[in-house]
């Protein structure tokens, strides 16, 4: 998996430490996956360079941005906020965390902690559809690194 990350969120964000993280778990009330953890460190509010993902449920699709995992950030950084999504979809989405942007679509990759929270997997989320639609939500993997290795130039 060969992917270059590269700055998207101006001004650049800092790395996250495990005590900023382990603040986000306590807001949203679960634990975020080991793997996405160790890899959202250096990574958040970046954009791959292979930008769209490919999965057997899910047609080709922009990735990206990242999201940041900040508790408190600027009005720059708002807009990529991990929290700041959750808090606006957790009544019409509970348990969902968003991860990443959709291509700019309202619509965002996200960790459904309402099918299992100890192994929870990564969905596309389709706001344009009822949350009730099985649309809605799409299965894209069991976790981050096969999403990695779902995306595509």
């Amino acid at each position: 998996m060969n992917i270059i990350w590269e700055e998207y969120v101006d001004p650049p964000l800092q790395d996250i430490s495990s005590t900023e993280i382990s603040t986000i778990e306590a807001i949203i009330g679960f634990i975020l996956p080991a793997d996405y953890k160790s890899f959202i460190v250096d990574k958040q509010g970046l954009v791959p360079s292979k930008e769209v993902i490919e999965s057997n449920y899910l047609a080709p699709t922009p990735f990206g941005p990242l999201f940041h995992v900040l508790e408190n950030c600027s009005s720059e950084h708002i807009l990529y906020s991990a929290l700041e999504k959750f808090n606006k979809w957790k009544d019409l989405y509970p348990n969902i965390f968003p991860i990443a942007d959709a291509g700019g679509t309202g619509n965002f990759f996200a960790y459904n902690f309402n099918i299992d929270h100890s192994n929870s997997p990564i969905i596309f989320v389709n706001v344009e559809e009822d949350p009730d639609s099985p649309e809605a939500f799409i299965y894209v993997s069991k976790d981050i690194n096969e999403l990695l290795n779902n995306l595509r130039a």
